[in-house]
């Protein structure tokens, strides 16, 4: 996320992420075309706050709640960041997704980002921190 307007801006949280999935047919399952997943349906997204692609990497209070950082978006030049993440190898066909809608809590739209991916499990979601790199500290 990339705060292009005049004034500064705090996120904290989740980003709302839809992943809506699309059939998909694999002919080298069976020959009369199986049916992966039904039209319109959409992954399940799991908030979390570590995954293999990164997340909290920051000290656990002593009652071990770890809540979301405020992230400060400074005028024109704040840029915070999330992970998205999700397994594209299964035991079956994967269904498809061809888009996720990304966007803020409150925002009545998501913005569509075109993205190619087999979606084999549920997309876990990390929340926003400071910068493009996925650190948990100030940006660079």
């Amino acid at each position: 996320m990339h705060n292009t307007g005049p004034s500064t801006c705090a996120l904290s949280g989740y980003p709302r992420v839809r992943v809506p999935l699309e059939d998909h047919r694999d002919r080298t399952v069976q020959s009369s075309l199986q049916r992966v997943t039904a039209p319109g349906s959409v992954a399940a997204i799991r908030d979390t706050f570590d995954s293999h692609a990164g997340g909290y990497v920051g000290l656990v209070s002593k009652s071990t709640k770890v809540r979301p950082p405020l992230v400060e978006l400074t005028a024109r030049a704040g840029v915070a960041s999330f992970n998205l993440v999700w397994i594209e190898i299964g035991p079956k066909p994967c269904p498809v997704s061809r888009v996720f809608q990304i966007g803020l809590s409150g925002v009545a739209r998501l913005r569509p980002t075109r993205v190619m991916a087999f979606v084999c499990s549920s997309v876990d979601v990390t929340p926003f921190v400071n910068g493009a790199s996925g650190s948990w500290g100030r940006s660079q």
